[in-house]
């Protein structure tokens, strides 16, 4: 009995460890496009194109089962 809670409560104190050193990476880390992403955004901005959401594409799909045939 005494060995599974030392077991459990290492596994416990091992995940909490790996989790504030992974919260410590993503504080170091900044996100920075790079230029093909801002050409890119330019691009969509300027023909004023947007991406389809999950509405968009089911209204627009031609595969709804009878009146695709």
């Amino acid at each position: 009995m005494e060995m599974t809670l030392i077991v459990i409560a290492a596994i416990a104190v091992l995940a909490l460890v790996g989790w504030g050193i992974a919260e410590l990476k993503n504080k170091g880390d900044q996100y920075e496009p790079n230029e093909q992403e801002i050409e890119t955004l330019e691009k969509q901005q300027a023909n004023e194109t947007r991406e389809l959401d999950i509405h968009d594409v089911i209204e627009t799909i031609s595969s709804k089962g009878f009146d695709a045939v």
